[in-house]
């Protein structure tokens, strides 16, 4: 009985072995023209589409995952449109025999547009970015392009001239049998964005009550939170900006029962500010009047005051071959006590560093200086396990981190669904 059921089994892998061996020759039969004819691709996907759905729609190119293996190196990168929806920018740049092809090519998303919708036209964006590249190869013999005309096409009015209006509201509710939480925000954004200005105006409304027991007592926590917001930016050029914005804030964690500031701005941008999906370098300096009234007593025995603060802030971003920077430094001071201050400096960095070996590093900290709504009074257990109050403190921080290393096939062409 046991050699009949290990014979058995020893059929049933053989089998398994040879038909799997057929899939792979026929497999890479089929392939193989590919394989030897077809531009490498390597896509750097800063904007997080579907890398799985291009790989099946487009299967004249060569798919590796290391990016000096490549003939084609895309970076894709996206920002968002005054609308609601995205600007896709496709960046090519030609390595090897194809060093001489670097371009871009941008695809816009309405906000309405489906992810259907969004991965259908973003890969017809880059089939047309790949017709030069595949043109210096044998395989231009198999390429045809097709021409539909579209008698209906006409110049597109905007009947809202850019205005965009929008509004919302998000909830979330979980319990246990020692604890029940209820959260919701409701929203409101009415936005004008043009080449020359940008305009906008929110509200926001959050709600947030949490219960919890232990043995015979029951410790309950609720926390509104109130603001509104209006800004208004004007371009100066390609490196210059002018804006302004105003603000009301209403929080009972942070002790504001009502607070007021009004902050105009100026901005420059050592890059163009065409240039922002690749790289910006800025420089914002900001002066803000600020009006406050309080819960609570302050710490420095306020209940209300008029304050004028500062702030310096400064950007640095870059989207290359070799991977992204991105690291920002923003210091603020108030005129009447240069002493009450605070910095933070925040980024991360993502690096490609040799063939398989990724590098991801972010994190920020922040030197605290200017707390000048802190509450006057001692503080319960209640207030630091409900975070019922702001407390004070002197920095906060955070870190990511992470390193992988990939070995083996440079190829990716196969798209497996399975599972």
């Amino acid at each position: 009985m046991r050699k009949a059921i290990a014979i058995s089994v020893c059929l049933i892998l053989c089998c398994f072995y040879f038909a799997n061996a057929q899939e792979v020759g026929d497999a890479e039969q089929d392939t193989f023209h590919i394989r030897k004819c077809a531009p490498k691709l390597y896509i750097q996907n800063e904007a997080w589409i579907d890398i799985l759905y291009i790989k099946t729609e487009i299967t004249f190119v060569n798919y590796v995952r290391e990016r000096k293996e490549s003939d084609v190196h895309l970076i894709i990168t996206s920002q968002y449109t005054g609308s609601g929806g995205n600007e896709y920018t496709l960046a090519f740049h030609g390595q090897k025999e194809f060093k001489d092809l670097n371009y871009e090519l941008k695809y816009v998303s309405t906000v309405d547009a489906t992810e259907d919708e969004i991965r259908e036209s973003l890969t017809k964006t880059i089939k047309q970015g790949l017709v030069p590249f595949v043109s210096r190869t044998p395989l231009a013999d198999l390429i045809s392009i097709q021409f539909e005309e579209d008698e209906g096409l006409a110049e597109v009015k905007d009947r809202w001239n850019h205005w965009v209006f929008e509004t919302g509201i998000r909830g979330y509710a979980n319990g246990e049998k020692a604890h029940t939480g209820l959260w919701y925000s409701i929203n409101c954004d009415v936005r004008r964005i043009t080449e020359k200005q940008k305009f906008n105006i929110d509200g926001y409304y959050s709600f947030l009550k949490n219960q919890y027991t232990v043995g015979d007592n029951t410790l309950k926590a609720t926390s509104k939170s109130y603001n509104s917001d209006a800004f208004y930016a004007y371009a100066l050029g390609e490196h210059f900006s002018f804006g302004c914005w105003s603000s009301y804030w209403r929080s009972k964690y942070n002790n504001y029962e009502n607070l007021f500031v009004l902050t105009p701005a100026v901005e420059c941008n050592i890059f163009p500010y065409s240039d922002y999906t690749r790289h910006e370098f800025i420089f914002q300096y900001r002066i803000s009047y600020i009006y406050g009234d309080y819960y609570e007593e302050t710490i420095y025995g306020k209940m209300q005051e008029k304050l004028f603060r500062g702030t310096l802030k400064t950007v640095f971003s870059t989207t290359e071959c070799w991977g992204s920077v991105s690291i920002s430094a923003t210091g603020r001071h108030y005129y009447h006590d240069f002493l009450k201050k605070s910095l933070t400096i925040d980024g991360g960095v993502s690096l490609r560093l040799f063939a398989g070996l990724s590098l991801s590093f972010s994190g920020g900290y922040s030197i605290i200086r200017d707390q000048l709504s802190l509450r006057k009074g001692d503080t319960t257990e209640e207030d630091v396990y409900l975070r019922l109050k702001e407390m004070e403190t002197n920095y906060r921080y955070w870190l990511s981190f992470g390193i992988s290393y990939t070995f083996g096939s440079i190829y990716s062409n196969i798209v497996n669904p399975r599972f």
